[in-house]
């Protein structure tokens, strides 16, 4: 009992700051997550963890068929799995269980993401202030809660990679099997996550051809490696049961060329994906990233660079190729990539590295000068100031823009494309409209689903029908033929009634049809 208090008491000595922290943000992200509204591919997910469940339990051959079969099930399955166990729910109750199972592994991830940055800079200062960078980033805070295929993607690449460094300082058997079953969970989430392995692999290449003694004990460990993930990936995966080389092989094909050719607003244009420029994914980084992160990634990649003596040459590459070789191989393809950065979320850690490394150049060089009070001040404002910002504008943390771009923004590129914000409108007009049926038009599905998140008997008052018939229309403005009648004031967006605005951009609106 002594040993387990000691023990205890030390981990309490050393991370006090970061347990306060994250069970701060756990707290608050428990009482936040019935906030936020059901997006857009919710509907499509879920029913993917169905076809799954079906595929295994009651030999449902849909799944085979299943258009979407080519995406990661693992978390789609494992979201459905606990819905399954807790049946009867109604629609409402699995949105915001979904929602509150991505939030929790949400946290599980940043809390390995505390333990990675503990790895590189051995400080627990510093790893705490890279968690709170990433944790406070406004859009991945908002998709840390309902976004279950980019965001949780993003946070088992943090997993994956944290046991990568750990397999590089300590190459033994154990770290071989964490590993290769990290990296199976990861690329059974997105097929992206085959990069890790590859970056595995890229980094002890140079051990393993330096000597004949380290390949053979490398080799076997390779194998061993090799055969894990491949089992764990197939294991963990149903639609490659039947063939699983063949089907591997159509998901690789299928997910570097997704089709989707609908418009999507970019620097005040509608452009289909095939349309965007090559600078389409670094643009929206830099406009949607705080400037506070921007400017300490940017001294940071110099520190990275030029002043890599502090840092093993393992980590410093292992984190260059988790942020350059998926960029380079998403723009050198070609790759479909819309509604922001979204699918490369998972490269946003490999920043936050940098920043780190970035605030740790500039208190090396300003200590002397300032005093450390001064200098944890200049760190912990910025992002006091972004905590203001995210509870202020909660729950719509993902239409952020920085500086760079926030005067209308709006009128540039796509705001609440996923349409989460459908919930507050219709929360709006159910109490605005206290009696009596309301007919409602919405043009994308969105403006549907969250009907679900209001109580029944405010949901049996909507009737949802088509512009003539209808009182209200509710929109996000996503598409063109929504956006322009709005941006000219026509018909039927002459009479708005309430709207939603994040920094003076309009994200979705209300709107009365009637003369």
């Amino acid at each position: 009992m002594n040993l387990v208090r000691r023990h205890v008491n030390s981990i309490w000595q050393e991370h006090s700051w970061a347990i306060l922290f994250f069970s701060l943000i756990l707290c608050v992200g428990l009482g936040a997550v019935s906030d936020y509204g059901i997006t857009w591919d919710e509907e499509y997910q879920h029913d993917y963890g169905v076809y799954v469940h079906h595929f295994m339990f009651y030999d449902d051959t849909y799944l085979l068929e299943y258009e979407s079969r080519y995406h990661g099930p693992l978390f789609q399955y494992v979201l459905y799995q606990v819905e399954h166990w807790m049946l009867p729910l109604n629609q409402a109750e699995i949105y915001r269980q979904r929602h509150l199972l991505t939030f929790l592994f949400s946290m599980v991830g940043a809390i390995f993401f505390y333990r990675l940055l503990l790895l590189v800079f051995r400080s627990s200062n510093w790893a705490l202030f890279g968690a709170a960078l990433l944790v406070l980033s406004p859009q991945i805070l908002a998709h840390s809660f309902y976004n279950s295929k980019d965001a949780s993607f993003m946070y088992m690449f943090i997993i994956a990679m944290y046991t990568m460094l750990r397999l590089l300082r300590q190459t033994g058997l154990k770290q071989v099997l964490l590993h290769a079953l990290a990296c199976a969970v990861l690329i059974d989430m997105r097929i992206l996550g085959a990069f890790v392995p590859i970056i595995t692999g890229l980094l002890l290449l140079p051990r393993l051809v330096s000597s004949k003694r380290e390949a053979t004990r490398l080799v076997p460990l390779g194998l061993v490696y090799i055969g894990l993930l491949l089992v764990g990936i197939v294991a963990f995966w149903p639609t490659l049961w039947h063939a699983p080389f063949e089907e591997l092989g159509n998901a690789i094909t299928k997910m570097s060329s997704y089709p989707w050719d609908d418009p999507i607003r970019f620097r005040g244009e509608f452009l289909t994906p095939n349309q965007l420029p090559k600078y389409y994914l670094p643009w929206w980084m830099a406009i949607s990233t705080p400037l506070f992160h921007l400017a300490l990634m940017a001294i940071g990649l110099y520190a990275w660079l030029f002043r890599s003596k502090r840092y093993d040459a393992h980590t410093r590459w292992a984190i260059v190729l988790w942020l350059v070789l998926p960029l380079a191989v998403i723009i050198g393809k070609g790759a479909v990539i819309y509604d922001g950065w979204r699918h490369v979320f998972f490269v946003y850690p490999a920043l936050v590295v940098l920043a780190v490394a970035g605030a740790k150049l500039v208190v090396s060089k300003m200590e002397v000068h300032l005093p450390t009070i001064v200098l944890a001040m200049l760190l912990v404002v910025p992002l006091g100031s972004l905590a203001v910002w995210n509870v202020r504008n909660h729950p719509f943390q993902n239409v952020y823009f920085n500086a760079l771009a926030v005067n209308d923004a709006w009128k540039n590129y796509e705001m609440d494309y996923w349409g989460g914000s459908y919930k507050q409108a219709l929360e709006w007009l159910v109490a605005h409209e206290k009696e009596g049926e309301l007919s409602i038009v919405v043009p994308n599905k969105p403006g549907y689903l969250n009907h679900w998140m209001l109580p029944t008997s405010e949901q049996q008052r909507l009737r949802y029908t088509n512009l003539d018939s209808a009182q209200y229309l509710i929109s996000n403005h996503r598409y063109p033929q929504e956006f322009e009648p709005y941006l000219e004031h026509r018909y039927p967006y002459e009479h708005p009634v309430y709207q939603i605005e994040v920094d003076g951009n309009v994200i979705v609106g209300v709107y009365w049809l009637r003369d």
